[in-house]
C-alpha cells in the first residue's frame, strides 16, 4: 500500500535533514521574544536588581512586623518579593544552612517598608513614637529624598484590609501612603469593604551609607517596599513587565546596554492594581503601572553626611551584634 506523502503548511517550524526551518513570521516573533528578554535582563541590571548585579549581594529582611517579629520568620509578602528578585538565580549553586550571617559592608537588598523591615528604619531614619501604636516618625535620610513612606498612623483615619498567607483573619493597618515633594501623598484606594483596591510600591537605590566610603564605591542598598505588603510583592510584576521597565529606563534616561548611563541612586514609584484577595494565598496584585521616578544625583560629601549621622547607631548595632555572638558561642 502506498501512502501519499501529503504536504501541509507548517505554520511555525519544521525539520529537514536535521535543520530547523522557521517561517518568516515565526522567526520575527521569536526574534522579538529574544529581544524583549534581552531588554528585560538589561533593564534589571541597570536598576541593580539583575542577576549579575546581585551576585554578591545580601538579601536582608529583619522582621519588625508585629505579626512576624519572632526569630527568622519572614513576612509572606516579603518572601514573595524575595522569590521574584531571585528568579534569575536558577543556575547559581545554593546551600541551605541553619543560621545565616551577612555583612553590612556588602551590597544589600532590603525587602519591605520600615513597618516590617528593621534595617530600613535605620537607613531611612524612621523611629517608633513612644506610647503611640501604629506610628513611625520620619526623620533622617527619608526627609531629604524625593519619595518616602508616610507611616504615622495617628494621622490616618482609614484602615486598609488585606489577606496575608498563613493568617486566619484579614490584617488591618492604617492606610499607609507614599509622600512626595510639596507634601503630596499617594494613598492606596480602598473598596467599600475597606480591602485594598490599589497599592503603591517604592523602589530606592542609594550608596551603602552604613559603611565608610573608602571601603569601595560599588556597594549599594536597594530597598523594595510597598505602602502595604501587597505593594512589596508586586516587584514580581515589575520585573517581568516590559512596558513598565521601558517607561522606567526612558524616564531615568538609562541605556541598558551602556553601564555609564546607569544611576548610582534613584527612586521609582509604581501603582499596583487588579488585586485578588484570597484567604489562603493572600492578597496578590495582577497589574502594575508607572507613576513617577527620580535620579538622585548628589555629591559624595552629601552621602558622607548621612554616613556620619548613622555612625552612632551603627556602633550600637555592632556592639549588640558582638555581644550576641559572644553569648551564642
Amino acid at each position: 500500500m502506498v501512502v501519499d506523502d501529503l504536504q501541509i503548511a507548517a505554520w511555525a517550524a519544521t525539520s529537514l535533514g536535521g535543520a530547523l526551518l522557521i517561517s518568516k513570521p515565526t522567526y520575527a516573533r521569536l526574534r522579538n521574544f529574544r529581544s524583549d528578554a534581552k531588554f528585560v535582563a538589561g533593564a534589571r541590571e541597570a536598576l541593580t536588581i539583575g542577576t549579575l548585579q546581585l551576585h554578591e549581594t545580601d538579601f536582608r529582611q529583619q522582621s519588625a512586623h508585629p505579626l512576624f517579629a519572632f526569630g527568622d520568620t519572614i513576612h509572606p509578602d516579603n518572601a514573595a518579593a524575595l522569590n521574584a528578585v531571585l528568579s534569575g538565580e536558577g543556575g547559581r549553586k545554593k546551600q541551605v544552612v541553619d543560621q545565616l550571617w551577612g555583612r553590612v559592608s556588602d551590597s544589600l537588598v532590603l525587602l519591605g517598608s520600615p513597618t516590617s523591615e528593621g534595617l530600613s528604619r535605620l537607613v531611612f531614619g524612621y523611629q517608633e513614637a513612644p506610647n503611640r501604636a501604629d506610628c513611625l516618625l520620619k526623620g533622617g535620610l527619608a526627609s531629604s529624598l524625593p519619595f518616602s513612606w508616610n507611616l504615622d498612623g495617628t494621622q490616618i483615619k482609614a484602615r486598609a484590609k488585606r489577606w496575608v498567607s498563613g493568617i486566619s483573619q484579614p490584617t488591618e493597618r492604617p492606610n499607609w501612603s507614599i509622600q512626595g515633594s510639596q507634601n503630596r501623598r499617594w494613598y492606596p484606594d480602598l473598596r467599600g469593604d475597606d480591602f485594598l483596591k490599589t497599592d503603591y510600591l517604592l523602589i530606592t537605590k542609594i550608596p551603602n551609607i552604613l559603611v565608610d566610603e573608602d571601603r569601595g564605591s560599588g556597594h549599594f542598598i536597594v530597598s523594595i517596599g510597598g505602602a502595604h505588603g501587597t505593594g512589596t510583592r508586586s516587584i514580581e510584576r515589575v520585573l517581568s513587565n516590559r512596558s513598565v521597565l521601558r517607561k522606567i529606563v526612558d524616564e531615568l534616561n538609562i541605556d541598558p546596554e551602556n553601564p555609564a548611563s546607569w544611576p548610582d541612586a534613584y527612586q521609582i514609584l509604581l501603582r499596583v492594581g487588579k488585586i485578588e484577595h484570597d484567604a489562603q494565598s493572600g492578597s496578590r496584585p495582577k497589574d502594575v503601572e508607572y507613576v513617577d521616578s527620580r535620579r538622585i544625583s548628589e555629591s559624595s560629601d552629601w552621602w558622607n553626611t548621612w554616613r556620619k549621622s548613622l555612625a552612632p547607631a551603627m556602633a550600637k548595632l555592632r556592639s549588640e551584634s558582638e555581644s550576641g555572638t559572644e553569648k551564642s558561642s
